[in-house]
């Protein structure tokens, strides 16, 4: 549930900030880049099976602190 909220507001920000001529090119590219996270969770699984269930843990708290600075760089929009 949570990562359909967040890609409904992904795909809101990349069409406000995307030239009105290239917005499915920019829709389509995200796309493409986000659907290999779909496997995530296996991934997930394996890394916990081979290493430790503290790995994922672990992978799962730098890409969210990688996240939030990613966040904090976004440009803000001004509102009309």
């Amino acid at each position: 549930m949570l990562v359909n909220g967040m890609t409904i507001g992904y795909l809101g920000y990349l069409m406000e900030i995307s030239p009105d001529d290239r917005r499915p090119a920019y829709s389509s590219y995200f796309n493409t880049l986000a659907s290999p996270a779909a496997l995530l969770p296996l991934v997930g699984a394996a890394i916990a099976d081979v290493l430790a269930l503290e790995a994922v843990f672990a992978a799962a708290s730098a890409t969210a602190l990688l996240q939030l600075v990613l966040y904090f760089r976004l440009s803000r929009l001004e509102q009309p």
